[in-house]
């Protein structure tokens, strides 16, 4: 019986994604990889507070966090010692490598992870949405560096928005002016197609008053 769970357990690992496996297992990573994420956490919480930190009202808080990441490191270094003591039978003489000191170790880590998240979030981004307004509120260009990059981008915002070209009247204007054109191209054909008329009767009729045969049929129309 007990030998068809321990088959079973396996095949149940198996279905977990990687991932999911490493942050859900009791393995002997928790210490190592954790401790770093706790270093990183008391260094945020180091960097001086904004004008838009949620813990400057909590600071007894923020010191429990503080002091729950200091711990957690300090369990880290007693369990690299231990290793380093007992290389080869870690598993058997260390209290850290025991099914139950790895579960306890496994539920702390998140509290750490949650720790080290809070603290990201209060000096990381409300540090940036704090240079942000005062860039955008401020009348002259920060001193610092991102707080000035913000200010010009701000500033300058104007350049990025195009105003689209006003439409020329010229273009319009060119076929009336080109219709106009040919109209009195059309008119000046007329009128000379009119005089050549005139002229071809004209010397029509003087040769008709000698021979009334020879009078074109439009100019017989005309009279």
């Amino acid at each position: 019986m007990g030998t068809t769970q321990e088959a079973q357990e396996p095949s149940m690992e198996e279905e977990k994604g990687g991932l999911v496996r490493f942050f859900a297992s009791d393995h002997r990573y928790v210490l190592l990889g954790t401790s770093v994420v706790a270093l990183i956490g008391m260094w945020f919480s180091m960097q001086p507070r904004s004008s838009q930190s949620f813990l400057a009202n909590v600071y007894a808080l923020e010191v429990v966090m503080y002091y729950a990441l200091m711990a957690w490191v300090v369990v880290s270094l007693v369990a690299l010692v231990t290793k380093l003591v007992h290389w080869r039978d870690y598993q058997q003489k260390s209290p850290f490598a025991k099914p139950a000191a790895k579960h306890v170790e496994r539920i702390c880590s998140y509290v750490v992870w949650l720790f080290s998240a809070v603290l990201f979030v209060d000096r990381a981004i409300m540090g940036f949405v704090a240079i942000v307004k005062s860039a955008v509120g401020s009348n002259a260009n920060p001193q610092d560096f991102v707080g000035g990059m913000v200010y010009m981008v701000y500033k300058g915002r104007g350049i990025f928005a195009r105003a689209s070209p006003p439409r020329s009247s010229s273009p319009s204007s060119a076929p009336s002016s080109r219709s106009s054109w040919r109209c009195s191209s059309c008119s000046c054909a007329c009128s000379r197609s009119t005089a050549r008329t005139t002229t071809s009767c004209a010397s029509s009729r003087s040769s008709a008053a000698a021979s009334p045969r020879c009078t074109p049929p439009w100019c017989a129309a005309r009279r």
